[in-house]
């Protein structure tokens, strides 16, 4: 499903162009009426109307799991969303996510807060489960260092740490790949915790 044509590159975003939410809803609407959907992976919703339009769909579709992917912030930096998306996001889709999956700049518009440490990514990921999301993978890439410290939190609110070394490559798209195979082992019937050991690894 496509909600924004972008032009980019391996080093930016240079622009975006938002589709109509009536759009987005008839593809949607499409894909469910064709296809046994497993798993939603949500990424960039560019606008406050899009968010809205894809939360009154999948509250149709209450039985299918959904990683958000909270795309507000590119790997470059780039703005993804026109706006301040972090509001409806909040109201509309983290309490329809099984799985949220933001970086660390993302977290802090979400939560209104700066996250200056992976020691400040335990209480963060419980401030996102207050808001619904029945889980959350807090990625800590921007936090910096040789090696890097991702959070999985459930609602049991017990921490599970994935650290791992820093990859030496250049782009963006990291997360989104990262969300994307996590939804893909789900939709494969796999659980939570299994999904998110795979996707990371």
């Amino acid at each position: 499903m496509i909600t924004a044509v972008t032009a980019q590159n391996t080093r930016a975003v240079a622009a975006i162009e938002t589709l109509p939410p009536r759009i987005v809803e008839a593809q949607l609407d499409a894909v469910f009426g064709d296809f046994d959907v497993r798993a939603v992976k949500i990424g960039m919703l560019a606008t406050a109307a899009i968010v809205r339009t894809v939360a009154a769909v999948l509250n149709r579709h209450l039985r299918v799991p959904v990683v958000l992917d909270p795309v507000l912030v590119a790997t470059t930096g780039a703005r993804l969303a026109r706006g301040d998306l972090a509001v409806p996001l909040r109201r509309h889709l983290l309490a329809r996510a099984d799985l949220v999956t933001p970086n660390v700049p993302e977290a802090e518009s979400l939560l209104g807060r700066p996250l200056k440490a992976a020691s400040d990514l335990p209480a963060a990921a419980e401030a996102l489960l207050d808001f619904g999301a029945r889980a959350v993978l807090l990625k800590g890439g921007h936090l910096g260092g040789a090696r890097v410290s991702d959070l999985f939190m459930k609602a049991d609110r017990k921490p599970r740490w994935f650290h791992h070394a820093r990859i030496a490559a250049e782009g963006h798209g990291t997360g989104c790949t990262l969300s994307s195979a996590i939804a893909a082992y789900l939709a494969r019937g796999d659980s939570m915790d299994i999904a998110v050991k795979k996707g990371v690894d």
